[in-house]
């Protein structure tokens, strides 16, 4: 065993685990989640955290840690809210029955153009079209020239182009987009394959009805501050909550920013959400969220079922996120 990994144990057994989620037990901790595998690989991981969850925090519905944020109330201590990104079918075959059985909710943000067919998540198609590409080499601006002769350089050139793809302005890269099928001879199919297929929206009501609150993560899933036409950001805002409310015949409370960066939405975007009426709105930058914190900038913890065990619990605790 390493020095590190030695350290981390007695970390975990010493009492240093429980002694930060004491002091951290008037925050609350919005929990990120994404994705959960397939043919039951990640349920054990998933079972343990929900275990987890049950035994050490009090997990709550997103509705009810917004009416508290509202009024300026504290939270019950020990709060947690999961959350889960985009509308993976994988969510509902893996994670839903899971969290059933530990009683647990959950708030999942739809990519609604996604569910609807009319769009694939932009960085899947990136995934689909590397690993069914037989070039060898792909002459690509602004990234230059990449060799893809192994699994390992296309998965390497796929990173490297949605890295650059979240720096582009919007029409960029809907450009680059439509042109990369073609660069790479691939034809896209018009519905994603099983690893990458959306929810239903049968399965979406189904939830809904069963502990799952569903929030809106805009209509095709852009980096919100590099979208020029005003028009279509006012539609990647508004439209999912319109569709999502039209489907569940309930209001639509919660946003979630793609991606989530600091530098990928801008104080006017803020307002637009909160005027779209939307009650809270999630971010991905790291951190725990006191009493009051501002409601459209909610910070959250990044988990996966597939995560370290002890950095899963030292990041719920909130270790070093303060």
């Amino acid at each position: 065993m390493t020095v590190a990994a030695a350290g981390k144990r007695l970390f975990q057994w010493s009492g240093a685990l429980a002694a930060v989620r004491f002091r951290n037990r008037g925050y609350l901790r919005i929990l990120m989640y994404h994705r959960f595998g397939e043919g039951g690989r990640l349920r054990p991981q998933l079972e343990r955290q929900c275990r987890h969850l049950r035994r050490h925090y009090h997990v709550l519905e997103l509705r009810e840690a917004a009416a508290r944020l509202a009024d300026g109330g504290r939270f019950p201590p020990h709060a947690v809210v999961i959350t889960v990104d985009d509308g993976h079918a994988d969510f509902y075959r893996e994670a839903y029955p899971v969290l059933r059985r530990w009683g647990l909710p959950a708030t999942l943000y739809l990519t609604t153009g996604y569910l609807d067919g009319r769009c694939w998540l932009w960085f899947d198609l990136v995934d689909y079209l590397f690993g069914q590409t037989e070039a060898a080499r792909l002459e690509l601006e602004p990234l230059g020239a990449m060799e893809l002769g192994s699994a390992a350089a296309k998965h390497a050139a796929a990173d490297a182009v949605k890295e650059a793809a979240l720096r582009m302005p919007n029409a960029a890269r809907e450009e680059l987009m439509a042109g990369l099928p073609r660069a790479l001879k691939v034809d896209v199919p018009p519905r994603p394959p099983a690893r990458w297929e959306p929810l239903s929206w049968d399965q979406v009501r189904e939830m809904a009805s069963g502990g799952i609150e569903f929030g809106a993560h805009t209509l095709t899933h852009p980096i919100l501050s590099r979208v020029a036409d005003e028009g279509q950001l006012e539609r990647e805002i508004r439209e999912p909550k319109q569709r999502i409310e039209q489907e569940l015949d309930r209001e639509t409370l919660h946003f979630c920013y793609p991606n989530g960066q600091p530098g990928d939405f801008t104080p006017a975007i803020v307002e637009r959400v909160r005027q779209a009426g939307f009650q809270t709105a999630v971010t991905a930058e790291q951190g725990l969220n006191p009493a009051g914190a501002p409601r459209y900038l909610l910070k959250r913890v990044p988990v996966e079922p597939d995560r370290d065990w002890g950095v899963f619990t030292r990041a719920v605790a909130g270790f070093r996120l303060r």
